[in-house]
């Protein structure tokens, strides 16, 4: 059966063109471009761009998900507002995936989460909680580099979500009943990004979870962004 986790990469980036939100303050944020994990950017936390990426996430079918994606082609779907969503990858392992992004969105991604729903994974929301907490808690290895350049402190870029309905447009697709999925979890490491200067960038990032439910797994993802026009 398809695993709980969802391990995902893109861009961030230190060569950045920023826009009047406020986005970032050079002074005491380590990587400038990168929204502080406490910012409320375009109207929600971290913790509720997680509960929305997800929303976005299950929305498609199997053929064309942004998740199980092999490439990049299906990166563009629903894709609307000021806030671009990467998919991740699905599973553990090596991704390579090219994609375009359009000029002057904010682009949300995870380093790597997870998230638990009721019925199948429990009933209680604190149940939910406590098991994506715990998984999360065996990260101990996060690394993400754009153009060459190694972002800091990644550690401190963890949040997670309210509790949130998640669809099941995939979840049908890959074995599941369909049904009411209510509350659903998510944790995770995350950034929020100020849109990325026009033109080509490398976004590389590894983990590594040695403790817990998913001890012993890890990622290697690279993205080839072309922001556009």
């Amino acid at each position: 059966m398809w695993k709980k986790v969802i391990l995902a990469a893109t861009a961030c980036a230190l060569a950045l063109s920023f826009v009047s939100h406020g986005l970032a303050d050079g002074n005491s944020n380590p990587n400038p471009g990168v929204l502080p994990i406490h910012s409320n950017a375009f109207g929600k936390t971290y913790g509720e761009w997680a509960a929305e990426w997800w929303k976005w996430a299950l929305s498609f079918p199997l053929n064309v998900n942004p998740l199980f994606d092999e490439t990049g082609e299906f990166q563009d779907q629903g894709q609307s507002g000021q806030v671009w969503f990467l998919g991740s990858s699905v599973g553990f392992g090596e991704w390579v995936r090219e994609c375009e992004v359009p000029a002057g969105k904010a682009i949300f991604f995870p380093i790597t989460q997870v998230v638990f729903w009721a019925p199948e994974d429990g009933e209680a929301e604190e149940e939910l909680r406590a098991r994506a907490n715990a998984s999360m808690d065996g990260v101990t290895t996060l690394e993400c580099t754009v153009d060459g350049v190694l972002l800091e402190n990644l550690f401190d870029y963890r949040a997670e979500s309210p509790a949130f309905t998640i669809p099941d447009t995939l979840l049908i697709d890959i074995g599941y009943p369909p049904g009411d999925r209510f509350p659903a979890v998510a944790d995770g490491y995350w950034i929020l990004l100020a849109p990325l200067s026009r033109g080509e960038h490398e976004i590389h990032f590894y983990m590594e979870i040695t403790e817990g439910e998913f001890a012993g797994n890890s990622h290697d993802v690279t993205y080839h962004l072309t922001i556009g026009e």
